[in-house]
């Protein structure tokens, strides 16, 4: 995104068909552009068609819905669970809608 104005690229991207546009960091030169599945290799192409340099493209998925893990007990034991996961070898990724809160990664151990 180097030397192009973010919100120009953002509308220019929501104008090929992305969904929402987001910067990773807020000082940060990247931009997470979220786009429908069946879109991703359009959009991906068009951008890079107009000179803009893309660093990754990948389907993913994203809840739609967050759950608020308020208490720490709850919060520690989804994040085991998701750990245990994680570690199985015929498991490729671990999805999740738990939204974590702040003080749960300083209380964190594993």
């Amino acid at each position: 995104m180097k030397g192009h104005d973010p919100d120009e690229l953002s509308l220019e991207a929501i104008d090929l068909g992305a969904e929402d546009v987001e910067p990773v960091y807020p000082d940060d030169e990247t931009l997470t552009i979220y786009t429908d599945p069946s879109d991703l290799e359009k959009v991906r192409q068009a951008l890079e068609d107009r000179k803009y340099k893309v660093l990754k493209s990948e389907s993913t998925m994203i809840p739609k819905t967050k759950i608020e893990l308020t208490d720490e007990k709850t919060a520690h034991q989804a994040m085991r669970l998701i750990e245990k996961l994680e570690d199985l070898d015929d498991v490729q990724n671990v999805y999740t809608n738990a939204d974590f809160p702040e003080s749960f990664a300083t209380s964190y151990s594993g």
